[in-house]
Parts: structure tokens; C-alpha cells; sequence
């Protein structure tokens, strides 16, 4: 009588081993572009592709504190900070509205005050880093 009791309970364990398994998610939640896309970045490192060697420019204190701030229904605001006689102050502050093309790897950029638009590749997107280029420009944004 012990073994079919024994037959039993393995069967029941694999059988709920299997459905636990089944029931796992995969990997294909990962977030997209557009995700890890939109948030507030903030300005890091700047490199002028346009010399050899290119020049780096590490943001200070003030800078820092420069933004992108992308919003998930495709609208961009920046804000550029600098110092001014030892005072940290707003010097520009911009609108676009923004699209992801070239299957995520480029940002369109459209300026709301002009019919303006530029395209920029991004070169690295993760939760915690972003880096976009043109031709002469690199940008590096930190969240």
C-alpha cells in the first residue's frame, strides 16, 4: 500500500513543479526603449567629436544640474545651468517634442518654437546611463 501512496505524492510534486514553472515570467518583460527613454537625465560629460583628440568636458557642480527631461508622451524640455559670479543659474531653457526612429536607435527631435528638426543616435540607453551623438557631438546624461 506504501507505494502507491509514494508513486502518488512524486506524481503530485511533479505536477506542481511543473505548473510553478510554467507560471514563471520570461525575460521578454524587459522594458523598451521608450521606457528606459523616458525619464529626467541629467547632464554628465560632453565630448566635441571635432578635434583629434576630441576634448572632454566633465560637467561641474552648476552644470550638473543641467536636464533632459523626457516625458512619455513624446514632449522634451532641457534646462541648461551655469555659473554666473559664483551663482548656479538657469541659462536656457528649451521645448521639443521627440521621437524615437530607426528601430529605437535614433531620437527625432523636433523644436516646438521652429520647423526645425534633428536627428541624434543613441549610443547607450539603460536604466542609469545615456549617451546620444551627432556628427561633432557626444553627450553623455546620467539619471
Amino acid at each position: 500500500m506504501k507505494r502507491p501512496i509514494q508513486k502518488f505524492k512524486v506524481l503530485m510534486l511533479l505536477l506542481v513543479s511543473a505548473t510553478l514553472l510554467s507560471s514563471c515570467s520570461s525575460d521578454d518583460d524587459a522594458p523598451s526603449r521608450m521606457d528606459l527613454l523616458a525619464h529626467k537625465w541629467y547632464f554628465a560629460v560632453q565630448e566635441d567629436l571635432s578635434t583629434t583628440p576630441s576634448i572632454v568636458t566633465i560637467a561641474n557642480t552648476c552644470q550638473q544640474n543641467s536636464y533632459y527631461n523626457f516625458l512619455s508622451d513624446g514632449n522634451l524640455y532641457i534646462e541648461f545651468f551655469q555659473f554666473s559670479e559664483d551663482n548656479c543659474i538657469s541659462v536656457v531653457e528649451m521645448s521639443f517634442t521627440y521621437e524615437l526612429i530607426g528601430d529605437g536607435d535614433q531620437l527625432l527631435l523636433r523644436n516646438n518654437n521652429s520647423p526645425e528638426s534633428q536627428i541624434f543616435n543613441i549610443e547607450a540607453l539603460t536604466s542609469t546611463e545615456m549617451v546620444f551623438s551627432q556628427s561633432t557631438n557626444k553627450v553623455y546624461l546620467r539619471r
